[in-house]
């Protein structure tokens, strides 16, 4: 079997998933996307097509919890919010 023969699957057809395989196919791939749900649903249904690279954070730190309310207190941090905005967002937070 040579290398472009494999069949390769991708886990979750979000955003990430879809365009990997997309990126695959386009290699010359077969490629297939698994998912317990339609295409671009879970998490990707709620990002409103927004990528925040500039807001990215590494996760596997042990002081990252210490690190959160400094966080949310900034308004230009990871973890920014608009105090005034979270009673409307309440029930966008509820679907979740």
């Amino acid at each position: 079997m040579t290398e472009k023969n494999l069949k390769i699957g991708v886990v979750g057809a979000g955003v990430q998933g879809v365009c990997t395989a997309l990126f695959l196919q386009k290699k010359g791939y077969q490629v297939i996307l698994f998912d317990r749900d339609q295409p671009i649903n879970s998490a990707s249904y709620g990002n409103a097509g927004h990528f925040s690279p500039y807001a990215s954070v590494p996760l596997n730190r042990t002081d990252i919890v210490s690190d959160v309310p400094t966080m949310l207190l900034s308004s230009r941090g990871p973890l920014a919010l608009k105090w005034n905005y979270v009673p409307k967002m309440i029930p966008w937070f509820l679907k979740f």
